[in-house]
C-alpha cells in the first residue's frame, strides 16, 4: 500500500510541476480567489461548522433526489459556459453504502452514524484542459448567483495535495433558493490528473486505501509513524505485522 502511495505521489508531483507550477501568474490569481472565497464562506457561516439540515440517512437522500436533476442541469450549463469537458452525469449520486461507511468511521464517536456531516451525496466533476481554464472557472463559480459556496477545499496549491499526490479543488455548495439548503459537491479537476488516475487505476486503489485508513484511524492506529501498529487481544497488546 505504501509503495502504491509513493508511486502516485511521484507521478502527480511531476504533473503538478508542468500543469500548475508552470503558470505562476495564474497560480497567484488562483490563490487570491481562494482566499477571498474562504473569507466570504466563513462570513456566511458566521463561525458555525458547515452542516446538512438533517441527520437521517433517508431524509438526506430524499433531499438529494429533489435537487439532483437541477444539479445536473447546472453542471451541464457551467461546463458549456466555462469551456470544460462535457459533464458526465453518470455518478452524481453517492452510493448509499459508502455514505453509511463514511458516517460509521468518523474519528469522533459523537459524529458517528450521523449524516449532517456528509456533504457529497450529490456530486460531480468539471474537468478542464489547462490550469488557466480552472482559474477562469473558479472565478465564474464564485460569482454565480444560483449557488452559495459554503466551503472551499483547495488541493492545487503547492504542498496542498491529498494523500497520494492527487490535486483538485472541491466546492461545497447549496442552491441559494433551496428550502433544504442541501449541500452538494462540485469538484474541479485538471484533465491530465484525471487521465493519469484513470490509466493507473488510482481511484480504485484509493477507495480501498481510504476505507482501510478510516477503519484503522477509528481503531486508534497511526500509520504515519514507523512504529508497528498494535491491537488488544484479551487485554494483551499484540503488534500487527
Amino acid at each position: 500500500m505504501q509503495q502504491n502511495t509513493e508511486m502516485f505521489e511521484g507521478v502527480y508531483a511531476e504533473q503538478h510541476k508542468h500543469c500548475v507550477q508552470m503558470f505562476p501568474v495564474e497560480l497567484e490569481r488562483y490563490r487570491q480567489i481562494v482566499r477571498q472565497q474562504e473569507n466570504k464562506s466563513s462570513s456566511h457561516l458566521l463561525g458555525r461548522k458547515m452542516q446538512q439540515t438533517c441527520s437521517s440517512l433517508t431524509t438526506l437522500y430524499g433531499q438529494a433526489n429533489r435537487i439532483r436533476r437541477r444539479f445536473i442541469s447546472f453542471m451541464e450549463m457551467t461546463a458549456k459556459t466555462t469551456q470544460a469537458l462535457p459533464f458526465d452525469a453518470r455518478h452524481t449520486l453517492k452510493d448509499v453504502f459508502r455514505a453509511m461507511e463514511k458516517a460509521a468511521l468518523r474519528k469522533n464517536e459523537q459524529d458517528r452514524n450521523r449524516y449532517n456531516n456528509v456533504y457529497d451525496v450529490v456530486r460531480g466533476a468539471l474537468v478542464y484542459a489547462t490550469f488557466k481554464d480552472i482559474v477562469k472557472a473558479l472565478e465564474h463559480l464564485t460569482k454565480e448567483k444560483e449557488i452559495v459556496i459554503d466551503q472551499i477545499k483547495d488541493r492545487f496549491q503547492p504542498g496542498a495535495a491529498a494523500k497520494g499526490g492527487w490535486s483538485d479543488l472541491v466546492l461545497s455548495c447549496h442552491f441559494a433558493d433551496s428550502m433544504d439548503a442541501h449541500v452538494f459537491e462540485i469538484q474541479i479537476h485538471h484533465k491530465q490528473f484525471a487521465a493519469t488516475r484513470a490509466e493507473l487505476g488510482g481511484h480504485s486503489i484509493y477507495a480501498i486505501f481510504r476505507c482501510v485508513a478510516e477503519a484503522l484511524e477509528v481503531a486508534g492506529i497511526d500509520l504515519s509513524t514507523n512504529v508497528p501498529p498494535q491491537i488488544k487481544l484479551n487485554g494483551t497488546k499484540i503488534a500487527v505485522p
